[in-house]
């Protein structure tokens, strides 16, 4: 830093090392400061977890409660969605199972053999096959 802070001609426009020099010397002009955080993206990241962790305590606390809550928001989301798309899943099999049943039916299959192919209780293919008389 001293040896930077030596040099008369400061290239913040072309050196990324010295736009980051400029940025950590606290010598240097707010103007600067402000344009070497404009000119790279790394810098102005840096700026910002600079000012967040500058906050008093109750506000970093505010911030992660937030944060908290919206993950726990998010979580529980993501969460019904799985259930949802599960449950649409399984209703879509159930469904499937019924047709085949029903198709296995109007063939004249026996009904033991359709409970046996489907895996449906013998109450559900009774159900079917009353629905098709």
């Amino acid at each position: 830093m001293v040896k930077w802070r030596k040099l008369k001609e400061k290239d913040i426009r072309n050196d990324p090392l010295h736009r980051w020099l400029t940025w950590f010397d606290s010598g240097s002009p707010a103007e600067q400061i402000k344009e070497v955080i404009g000119m790279d993206s790394s810098i102005m990241s840096a700026e910002v977890k600079k000012a967040f962790f500058s906050q008093d305590k109750d506000e970093r606390d505010l911030y992660f409660r937030r944060l908290m809550a919206t993950m726990d928001y998010n979580s529980g989301m993501n969460g019904a969605r799985s259930e949802g798309l599960e449950e649409g899943r399984k209703e879509g099999r159930d469904v499937a199972t019924k047709n085949i049943a029903r198709k296995a039916l109007t063939e004249g299959l026996p009904i033991e053999v359709i409970k046996k192919i489907t895996g449906l209780d013998l109450e559900t293919i009774e159900q079917l096959a009353a629905s098709k008389v």
